[in-house]
């Protein structure tokens, strides 16, 4: 009887990177990874050395119920809503300034094809917690607009 522990995934040489304009940004490469069968893995490592990316990768791969992504602008996000298999939830992006900002992110999101948000910051900074939840609430279950979503806030 073998020793060896079963490999449940197995990564070799994987490289992910992003094309902004002329530059490539390499988020990470030649990263080789073994999963095993009973282990608890944990991917560990500083903001933006590619956690998260790691973690969309394997849930692709396994076939994940959803998918979190940024939202990149209408056309081109409404063409990854459209050959992607699962629904995808567009995450917060970086502190708003301005509520409203956050407001016409989920909107225009929604609009491309989205099908929900992942939020911390932009909620839990706020000075009203529970009306940003019922305005961004509102956007996502009952189709308001911006206005209406302040309105919402500000009432």
């Amino acid at each position: 009887m073998s020793n060896q522990k079963e490999i449940i995934i197995k990564a070799t040489q994987l490289k992910k990177s992003f094309i902004t304009g002329d530059t490539e940004q390499t988020i990470f490469e030649n990263l080789d990874l073994n999963i095993y069968k009973g282990d608890f893995t944990v991917i560990m490592g500083s903001s933006g050395a590619g956690k998260s990316t790691q973690a969309d990768i394997w849930h692709a791969c396994l076939g994940a119920d959803i998918i979190k992504s940024e939202f990149v602008g209408g056309e081109e996000f409404k063409t990854v809503v459209e050959n992607c298999y699962a629904p995808i939830l567009v995450l917060g992006g970086g502190k708003a300034k301005e509520i409203e900002d956050i407001f016409a992110h989920i909107r225009a999101s929604l609009d491309a094809g989205a099908k929900g948000v992942i939020m911390g910051r932009n909620i839990v900074r706020h000075q009203n917690v529970a009306r940003v939840c019922e305005a961004i609430a509102a956007i996502i279950h009952d189709d308001a607009s911006v206005e209406q979503a302040v309105a919402i806030l500000n009432k």
